[in-house]
């Protein structure tokens, strides 16, 4: 009962497995179709562009139509088809040499014949039917035209492997190492030396093949470590069929521990170092190996290998009479041998589509002539309605053109008057701004003469000659700068520092002023209008910091903000609100004629100019701080 109960539980075990490796080995096989019908498709798109380049060949360039009979040439190549690339290789080589008897005259770059391509893949179409007499036969025609090229040169290293010429091989390669090619190139040549040497020592094509052997293998070491995995490969195949198992085996166990192989290809190398133990009667290290080579064949989609493997594995297991172990694998073996059937049947209907699509390129190509004269028909007819088209609506684009240019008129006569309504606003604010800047003047004038006169009230004559003499100073830069709309920020600080000093003066050293500029600044390089400042600096004097009982101070700062500079005038006096309370009721009648005059000033210079200045008073515990923006 209990081994029933045992061999049913074995029986649903190895069904869930089966039916996991189904679903996957499924995944997979659909993974592979979708592959290749994307690669259909893009064979397929290719193909018409190349069909509709022929049609459309209505001037019948024939080197054009030679470059594109090249192109089907290697279309068909890609698709399996030697035999009909082949055939459209010779036609664009025979078209292209009737041309050029015919005409010298096509010498534009669009007109050169792809002579070199066609000539390689016609050689490539040839070895791929067997027929290395017309490979050879073509190669050494044009051998004299291409022979500078390396792809061209590994064509001939290909058709003497093809032919297994190994010597000439061998001798050949040595030959092209003292030519200049590539790295890329002079090292796939190194390696069919190498090749070269070890195949042609296995076939005794060399007076001493010992030592041949020694020079490939024992003295170039360091050599063998830079081949390719092909040529490695390729030489441990050699050293099997020489039956020489200690270079084989030392080949192929290097392979595997190199980070550069796929797991396929390491799957490939411990199946064969697990054939070698086997040989060697070392049964237990083959089994290990061929596990490891399963499990690096399970990474891949390659569904044979893994059946090949599995084979391998479960004969040895049932020779060492481990039957359980052997039936688990041979359950293995029955999903992946279903896998690779279902394999097998998506790649044979993906090649009877092929083969189709092929048939059907092929029935397309042979009216191509028929096509061309359609297509020049289509286009006969496109144009006769073309004309006739255009023949139709002259009348209406006669009467389009009338309206349109009344309409322009129109429009022009409205831009005109718009312009000219705009011009006369930008007088009229410029006239205000002239007016403003007439206002501010007498009253900076009048507000300098009180001090004249509070200086000599107070029978301070020197004082008020000297104050009079600096006063006279910043009166003519005053006047210089009166016509102008805008002057440098330079001449304004200038000025400004002159005030300062002059209200220092006034006011008997109850102040101290400090100007500070950021090192980032050209003065020069900013415009401001004149006396924009000043009347900021007046009313920190005269509405803050007279009316401290201590020494005040007033700071001027220039710094800049992005690419506008930011000045600040700030000062510790007494503050708006106290310095209202200090005003008589005269004085609270009127606000600051300076400040409301360039507020009016800033607004308008602000709609003359596309550079704004933006300004604001902030009120501190201590004072006040007024912020100018000023843009470059």
């Amino acid at each position: 009962m209990k081994r029933f109960l045992k061999n049913i539980l074995w029986f649903v075990v190895v069904f869930v497995s089966l039916k996991n490796s189904f679903a996957q080995s499924g995944e997979t096989i659909i993974k592979s179709d979708s592959a290749s019908k994307n690669r259909a498709e893009i064979l397929e798109f290719e193909f018409q562009d190349i069909q509709q380049n022929l049609v459309q060949n209505v001037q019948r360039n024939p080197i054009q139509e030679a470059n594109e009979y090249v192109r089907l040439g290697k279309l068909f190549l890609k698709q399996d088809d030697a035999e009909t690339a082949k055939q459209y290789f010779l036609k664009a080589i025979s078209q292209s040499k009737s041309s050029r008897k015919k005409s010298f005259s096509l010498k534009s770059k669009s007109n050169d014949f792809k002579d070199y391509e066609a000539h390689y893949f016609l050689i490539k179409a040839y070895l791929k039917l067997g027929n290395t007499q017309q490979a050879v036969k073509y190669y050494q025609s044009r051998n004299k035209d291409f022979s500078k090229i390396g792809a061209w040169t590994l064509l001939n290293i290909e058709i003497l492997e093809k032919q297994k010429k190994w010597k000439d091989l061998y001798d050949y390669c040595r030959f092209l190492e003292k030519k200049q090619f590539t790295k890329k190139t002079l090292l796939i040549i190194k390696e069919k030396k190498i090749l070269a040497e070890a195949k042609g020592s296995v076939k005794s094509n060399f007076s001493n093949k010992d030592r041949v052997i020694r020079v490939s293998i024992d003295d170039k070491e360091e050599d063998l470590e830079n081949l390719s995995y092909e040529t490695k490969n390729e030489l441990a195949k050699t050293y099997q069929q020489s039956n020489q198992i200690e270079k084989e085996l030392n080949i192929r166990e290097k392979l595997t521990k190199s980070a550069k192989i796929s797991p396929k290809q390491k799957a490939v190398q411990q199946k064969e170092i697990a054939k070698i133990h086997k040989k060697q009667k070392s049964e237990d290290k083959a089994l290990l190996i061929l596990k490891e080579s399963l499990k690096s064949a399970q990474n891949t989609s390659d569904f044979k290998l893994q059946k090949e493997i599995l084979i391998e594995l479960t004969a040895l297991l049932e020779k060492k009479k481990k039957y359980r172990e052997a039936t688990k694998y041979y359950q293995n073996l029955l999903s992946v041998s279903k896998a690779l059937e279902e394999e097998k049947e998506a790649v044979f209907q993906a090649k009877i589509k092929q083969k189709e699509g092929v048939v059907r390129q092929k029935e397309s190509l042979k009216s191509i002539d028929y096509q061309r004269e359609i297509f020049k028909k289509d286009q006969d007819i496109s144009s006769y309605e073309q004309r006739l088209f255009e023949e139709e609506s002259k009348f209406q684009k006669s009467i389009i053109l009338f309206m349109s240019i009344g309409f322009l008129v129109l429009f022009g006569v409205l831009i005109w008057y718009h312009k000219q309504r705009k011009k006369l606003q930008k007088i009229n604010l410029q006239l205000e701004l002239k007016n403003l800047r007439s206002q501010m003047n007498p009253h900076f004038i009048f507000n300098s003469l009180n001090a004249v006169n509070h200086f000599i009230a107070h029978k301070n004559e020197l004082l008020a000659n000297e104050y009079l003499t600096e006063f006279a100073l910043l009166m003519r830069n005053t006047l210089s700068q009166s016509d102008e709309d805008l002057i440098s920020l330079k001449e304004e600080m200038v000025f400004l520092n002159r005030y300062c000093e002059l209200e220092k003066m006034r006011f008997e050293n109850k102040f101290e002023f400090k100007f500070q500029v950021d090192d980032a600044i050209q003065p020069e390089e900013y415009a401001i209008p004149p006396l924009l400042l000043q009347p900021f600096v007046e009313n920190a004097v005269w509405h803050g910091l007279r009316y401290l009982e201590e020494k005040g101070n007033l700071l001027v700062q220039f710094s800049k903000e992005k690419e506008q500079v930011r000045i600040i005038i700030e000062d510790n006096g007494i503050g708006r609100r106290k310095s209202q309370e200090y005003k008589t009721s005269n004085q609270k009648k009127h606000q600051s004629k300076g400040v409301s005059l360039i507020q009016r000033r800033i607004e308008v210079s602000n709609q003359l100019s596309h550079q704004k200045i933006q300004w604001r008073i902030e009120d501190l515990e201590q004072g006040t701080r007024v912020i100018i923006d000023l843009k470059k």
